[in-house]
Protein backbone atom coordinates (compact mmCIF):
# COMPACT_ATOMS: atom_id res chain seq x y z
CA UNK A 1 0.00 0.00 0.00
CA UNK A 2 2.80 2.25 0.91
CA UNK A 3 4.55 1.65 -2.31
CA UNK A 4 1.28 2.42 -4.52
CA UNK A 5 1.33 5.74 -2.27
CA UNK A 6 4.99 6.46 -3.49
CA UNK A 7 4.37 5.73 -6.82
CA UNK A 8 0.99 8.15 -6.98
CA UNK A 9 3.32 11.65 -5.81
CA UNK A 10 5.80 10.28 -8.15
CA UNK A 11 3.42 10.24 -11.18
CA UNK A 12 1.98 13.54 -9.79
CA UNK A 13 5.52 15.37 -9.41
CA UNK A 14 6.38 14.50 -12.83
CA UNK A 15 2.93 15.50 -14.52
CA UNK A 16 3.77 18.78 -12.83
CA UNK A 17 7.33 19.24 -13.62
CA UNK A 18 6.03 18.47 -17.66
CA UNK A 19 3.27 21.02 -17.17
CA UNK A 20 5.86 23.85 -16.25
CA UNK A 21 8.29 22.71 -18.85
CA UNK A 22 5.67 22.69 -21.09
CA UNK A 23 6.38 25.01 -24.38
CA UNK A 24 3.05 27.40 -22.96
CA UNK A 25 3.04 31.50 -22.74
CA UNK A 26 0.03 32.26 -20.39
CA UNK A 27 -1.78 35.61 -21.46
CA UNK A 28 -2.85 37.80 -18.25
CA UNK A 29 -4.66 40.25 -17.39
CA UNK A 30 -2.75 42.81 -15.27
CA UNK A 31 0.25 40.85 -14.98
CA UNK A 32 -2.36 38.46 -13.01
CA UNK A 33 -3.75 35.33 -13.80
CA UNK A 34 -6.59 34.09 -12.22
CA UNK A 35 -6.04 30.53 -10.42
CA UNK A 36 -9.12 28.61 -12.02
CA UNK A 37 -8.38 30.14 -15.15
CA UNK A 38 -4.44 28.93 -14.68
CA UNK A 39 -5.48 25.95 -13.73
CA UNK A 40 -7.56 25.39 -16.97
CA UNK A 41 -4.65 26.73 -19.16
CA UNK A 42 -2.13 24.34 -17.36
CA UNK A 43 -4.30 21.46 -18.00
CA UNK A 44 -4.99 22.06 -21.60
CA UNK A 45 -1.10 22.59 -22.51
CA UNK A 46 -0.73 18.88 -21.10
CA UNK A 47 -3.62 17.43 -23.48
CA UNK A 48 -2.51 19.58 -26.44
CA UNK A 49 1.37 18.38 -26.27
CA UNK A 50 0.46 15.56 -27.15
CA UNK A 51 -2.30 16.16 -29.70
CA UNK A 52 0.35 18.59 -31.43
CA UNK A 53 2.29 15.92 -31.94
CA UNK A 54 0.11 13.82 -33.61
CA UNK A 55 -0.81 16.46 -35.95
CA UNK A 56 2.52 17.50 -37.06
CA UNK A 57 2.98 13.73 -38.61
CA UNK A 58 1.17 15.16 -41.36
CA UNK A 59 2.81 16.76 -44.52
CA UNK A 60 0.19 19.63 -44.32
CA UNK A 61 1.25 20.00 -40.57
CA UNK A 62 4.74 19.67 -40.59
CA UNK A 63 5.20 23.33 -39.41
CA UNK A 64 3.59 22.29 -36.09
CA UNK A 65 6.94 20.25 -35.27
CA UNK A 66 8.85 21.62 -31.99
CA UNK A 67 6.06 23.69 -32.23
CA UNK A 68 5.32 25.91 -29.01
CA UNK A 69 2.02 27.47 -28.61
CA UNK A 70 0.32 30.73 -26.61
CA UNK A 71 -2.96 29.69 -24.71
CA UNK A 72 -5.80 32.39 -24.08
CA UNK A 73 -9.10 32.59 -23.03
CA UNK A 74 -11.83 33.57 -25.36
CA UNK A 75 -14.79 35.58 -24.25
CA UNK A 76 -16.09 36.01 -21.00
CA UNK A 77 -15.20 33.37 -18.74
CA UNK A 78 -13.01 30.29 -19.49
CA UNK A 79 -15.00 28.24 -21.24
CA UNK A 80 -13.22 28.74 -24.11
CA UNK A 81 -9.82 29.02 -25.11
CA UNK A 82 -7.22 29.82 -28.54
CA UNK A 83 -4.09 28.26 -28.94
CA UNK A 84 -1.92 29.53 -31.32
CA UNK A 85 0.73 27.48 -32.86
CA UNK A 86 4.06 28.73 -33.12
CA UNK A 87 6.83 27.39 -35.65
CA UNK A 88 10.75 27.56 -34.80
CA UNK A 89 11.00 30.95 -35.98
CA UNK A 90 8.09 31.71 -33.66
CA UNK A 91 5.67 33.13 -36.86
CA UNK A 92 1.69 31.72 -36.50
CA UNK A 93 1.42 28.34 -37.92
CA UNK A 94 -1.93 27.58 -36.96
CA UNK A 95 -4.36 27.25 -34.28
CA UNK A 96 -6.51 25.41 -32.16
CA UNK A 97 -9.66 25.89 -30.22
CA UNK A 98 -10.31 24.25 -27.26
CA UNK A 99 -14.12 24.19 -25.11
CA UNK A 100 -14.51 23.00 -21.92
CA UNK A 101 -17.58 19.87 -21.67
CA UNK A 102 -19.91 20.82 -19.07
CA UNK A 103 -19.96 17.06 -17.87
CA UNK A 104 -16.03 17.55 -17.18
CA UNK A 105 -13.22 17.52 -19.97
CA UNK A 106 -12.43 19.06 -23.08
CA UNK A 107 -13.11 19.24 -26.91
CA UNK A 108 -11.58 20.82 -29.95
CA UNK A 109 -14.05 22.68 -31.69
CA UNK A 110 -12.02 23.71 -34.68
CA UNK A 111 -8.26 23.92 -35.74
CA UNK A 112 -6.27 25.19 -38.73
CA UNK A 113 -3.40 26.38 -40.78
CA UNK A 114 -2.33 29.74 -41.52
CA UNK A 115 -4.51 32.95 -40.90
CA UNK A 116 -5.99 32.50 -37.33
CA UNK A 117 -9.20 33.57 -35.14
CA UNK A 118 -9.39 36.94 -33.45
CA UNK A 119 -5.70 38.88 -35.35
CA UNK A 120 -5.88 41.76 -33.26
CA UNK A 121 -4.30 43.44 -37.01
CA UNK A 122 -6.97 42.10 -39.46
CA UNK A 123 -9.91 43.11 -36.86
CA UNK A 124 -8.07 47.11 -37.13
CA UNK A 125 -7.97 47.18 -40.77
CA UNK A 126 -11.36 46.22 -41.04
CA UNK A 127 -12.60 49.13 -38.39
CA UNK A 128 -10.73 51.62 -39.94
CA UNK A 129 -12.83 50.90 -43.58
CA UNK A 130 -15.96 50.99 -40.86
CA UNK A 131 -14.73 54.46 -39.92
CA UNK A 132 -14.07 53.36 -36.24
CA UNK A 133 -11.08 54.17 -35.46
CA UNK A 134 -11.01 54.60 -31.25
CA UNK A 135 -12.87 52.00 -30.26
CA UNK A 136 -13.17 51.82 -26.45
CA UNK A 137 -13.59 47.84 -26.21
CA UNK A 138 -12.93 44.50 -28.30
CA UNK A 139 -14.28 40.93 -27.11
CA UNK A 140 -13.99 38.17 -28.27
CA UNK A 141 -17.42 36.29 -28.39
CA UNK A 142 -16.84 32.19 -29.34
CA UNK A 143 -20.02 29.65 -29.82
CA UNK A 144 -19.05 27.62 -32.61
CA UNK A 145 -16.67 27.78 -35.82
CA UNK A 146 -19.54 29.78 -37.39
CA UNK A 147 -20.60 31.76 -34.84
CA UNK A 148 -17.44 34.06 -33.80
CA UNK A 149 -17.58 37.24 -33.99
CA UNK A 150 -15.85 40.35 -32.67
CA UNK A 151 -17.94 42.70 -30.79
CA UNK A 152 -16.50 46.52 -30.30
CA UNK A 153 -17.70 49.28 -29.19
CA UNK A 154 -16.99 53.09 -28.89
CA UNK A 155 -19.02 55.95 -27.27
CA UNK A 156 -21.44 55.69 -30.34
CA UNK A 157 -22.40 52.10 -31.76
CA UNK A 158 -21.29 48.31 -31.26
CA UNK A 159 -20.11 46.79 -34.32
CA UNK A 160 -19.77 42.86 -34.54
CA UNK A 161 -17.00 41.77 -37.05
CA UNK A 162 -16.03 38.05 -37.97
CA UNK A 163 -13.49 36.32 -35.82
CA UNK A 164 -11.21 35.44 -39.20
CA UNK A 165 -11.73 38.43 -41.34
CA UNK A 166 -12.34 41.13 -39.54
CA UNK A 167 -15.48 41.64 -41.96
CA UNK A 168 -18.68 43.88 -40.49
CA UNK A 169 -21.61 41.56 -39.63
CA UNK A 170 -25.29 42.42 -39.90
CA UNK A 171 -25.77 41.75 -36.19
CA UNK A 172 -27.30 43.41 -33.30
CA UNK A 173 -27.41 42.34 -29.49
CA UNK A 174 -30.30 40.31 -30.12
CA UNK A 175 -29.76 38.81 -33.38
CA UNK A 176 -26.52 37.67 -31.21
CA UNK A 177 -28.62 36.83 -28.28
CA UNK A 178 -30.86 34.66 -30.33
CA UNK A 179 -28.53 32.84 -32.47
CA UNK A 180 -25.90 32.25 -29.20
CA UNK A 181 -28.55 30.72 -26.97
CA UNK A 182 -30.21 28.63 -30.07
CA UNK A 183 -26.59 27.34 -31.62
CA UNK A 184 -25.10 26.51 -28.09
CA UNK A 185 -27.38 23.73 -27.65
CA UNK A 186 -27.19 22.79 -31.17
CA UNK A 187 -22.83 22.72 -31.03
CA UNK A 188 -23.00 20.80 -27.36
CA UNK A 189 -25.03 18.12 -28.82
CA UNK A 190 -22.73 17.22 -32.04
CA UNK A 191 -19.53 15.36 -31.56
CA UNK A 192 -16.09 16.44 -31.12
CA UNK A 193 -12.33 15.68 -30.40
CA UNK A 194 -12.29 14.87 -26.83
CA UNK A 195 -9.49 16.03 -25.93
CA UNK A 196 -9.29 14.08 -22.72
CA UNK A 197 -8.97 10.27 -24.57
CA UNK A 198 -5.63 9.23 -24.85
CA UNK A 199 -5.89 7.11 -28.37
CA UNK A 200 -7.05 9.75 -30.04
CA UNK A 201 -5.53 9.39 -34.00
CA UNK A 202 -6.24 10.28 -37.10
CA UNK A 203 -7.26 6.87 -39.61
CA UNK A 204 -7.68 8.76 -42.64
CA UNK A 205 -6.59 11.80 -44.27
CA UNK A 206 -7.50 13.71 -47.30
CA UNK A 207 -5.67 16.65 -48.80
CA UNK A 208 -7.10 18.54 -52.20
CA UNK A 209 -5.61 21.06 -54.54
CA UNK A 210 -7.13 25.03 -53.46
CA UNK A 211 -9.52 26.31 -55.82
CA UNK A 212 -11.88 29.52 -55.88
CA UNK A 213 -15.09 28.59 -53.86
CA UNK A 214 -16.74 31.21 -56.36
CA UNK A 215 -15.48 29.39 -59.43
CA UNK A 216 -19.21 28.62 -59.75
CA UNK A 217 -21.97 29.51 -57.72
CA UNK A 218 -24.85 26.24 -57.78
CA UNK A 219 -26.31 27.86 -55.06
CA UNK A 220 -27.66 30.98 -57.00
CA UNK A 221 -29.30 28.29 -59.78
CA UNK A 222 -30.80 26.40 -57.69
CA UNK A 223 -28.85 23.23 -58.25
CA UNK A 224 -29.23 20.16 -55.60
CA UNK A 225 -27.27 19.85 -52.81
CA UNK A 226 -25.11 17.21 -52.06
CA UNK A 227 -27.18 14.87 -49.21
CA UNK A 228 -25.44 15.22 -45.90
CA UNK A 229 -26.51 15.59 -42.74
CA UNK A 230 -25.63 15.59 -39.06
CA UNK A 231 -26.04 11.62 -39.08
CA UNK A 232 -24.83 10.94 -43.00
CA UNK A 233 -22.03 12.36 -44.61
CA UNK A 234 -21.07 9.47 -46.47
CA UNK A 235 -21.87 10.67 -50.07
CA UNK A 236 -19.55 13.91 -49.24
CA UNK A 237 -16.52 12.79 -47.58
CA UNK A 238 -16.88 10.11 -51.35
CA UNK A 239 -17.28 13.10 -53.13
CA UNK A 240 -14.10 14.63 -51.14
CA UNK A 241 -11.92 11.46 -51.38
CA UNK A 242 -12.57 11.41 -55.15
CA UNK A 243 -11.54 15.01 -55.99
CA UNK A 244 -13.99 16.47 -56.70
CA UNK A 245 -14.72 20.42 -55.93
CA UNK A 246 -17.16 20.35 -53.54
CA UNK A 247 -17.91 23.88 -52.00
CA UNK A 248 -19.89 24.72 -48.81
CA UNK A 249 -22.83 27.27 -48.44
CA UNK A 250 -23.76 28.69 -45.13
CA UNK A 251 -26.56 31.32 -44.72
CA UNK A 252 -26.37 33.10 -41.54
CA UNK A 253 -28.01 35.47 -39.21
CA UNK A 254 -31.53 35.22 -40.93
CA UNK A 255 -30.09 35.14 -44.29
CA UNK A 256 -28.14 38.61 -44.31
CA UNK A 257 -25.05 36.96 -44.85
CA UNK A 258 -23.79 34.49 -46.91
CA UNK A 259 -20.56 32.47 -46.85
CA UNK A 260 -19.17 29.90 -49.04
CA UNK A 261 -15.95 28.04 -48.64
CA UNK A 262 -14.08 25.26 -51.14
CA UNK A 263 -14.03 21.94 -49.28
CA UNK A 264 -10.40 20.65 -49.90
CA UNK A 265 -10.06 17.77 -47.47
CA UNK A 266 -11.14 16.08 -44.40
CA UNK A 267 -9.53 14.55 -40.97
CA UNK A 268 -11.20 11.34 -40.11
CA UNK A 269 -10.45 10.31 -36.37
CA UNK A 270 -10.63 6.92 -35.48
CA UNK A 271 -13.23 7.79 -32.85
CA UNK A 272 -15.60 8.62 -35.64
CA UNK A 273 -15.51 12.49 -35.54
CA UNK A 274 -14.57 14.02 -39.36
CA UNK A 275 -13.77 17.61 -39.66
CA UNK A 276 -13.99 19.21 -42.87
CA UNK A 277 -10.74 21.49 -44.54
CA UNK A 278 -12.44 25.07 -45.76
CA UNK A 279 -10.90 27.49 -47.48
CA UNK A 280 -11.76 30.97 -48.42
CA UNK A 281 -10.13 30.86 -51.58
CA UNK A 282 -7.64 29.20 -54.36
CA UNK A 283 -4.28 30.50 -52.84
CA UNK A 284 -4.46 27.77 -50.18
CA UNK A 285 -2.70 29.67 -47.31
CA UNK A 286 -5.60 29.57 -44.21
CA UNK A 287 -7.25 26.24 -44.04
CA UNK A 288 -10.13 25.60 -41.29
CA UNK A 289 -11.01 22.47 -39.69
CA UNK A 290 -14.59 22.16 -38.57
CA UNK A 291 -16.59 19.72 -37.39
CA UNK A 292 -18.03 17.98 -40.22
CA UNK A 293 -21.57 17.44 -38.85
CA UNK A 294 -21.77 20.97 -37.63
CA UNK A 295 -21.61 21.78 -41.11
CA UNK A 296 -24.00 19.91 -42.17
CA UNK A 297 -26.66 20.92 -39.78
CA UNK A 298 -25.96 24.78 -40.36
CA UNK A 299 -25.38 24.74 -44.41
CA UNK A 300 -25.34 22.88 -47.54
CA UNK A 301 -22.59 21.47 -49.74
CA UNK A 302 -23.07 21.54 -53.73
CA UNK A 303 -20.74 19.48 -56.28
Amino acid sequence: MRKHKWLKKIITFAVAIGLLLSPITVRTVHGIAEPAEQSSTFEISFLLTGWIKEMAKQPDFRSWKQAKFEIMPLGPGTHNWLALIKDTNGKTAGYVVVQAVEQGGYTIGEYGLGQYLYNEQTLQQSLRQLSLIHPSANQQLYVHPLLAVWKTSDDKRTIYSDAMSGEGLPLDARKWETASTKEAKLAAALPAIDLTKTNIKLQGVVSNPSFDPYGKLPWLTKAAPLQASAKDVSKLLYAVKAKKQVQYVAERYGGDMLYAWSVTGYHDWNNGIVYAALETDELGEGRRYIPVQLLAELGRFYR
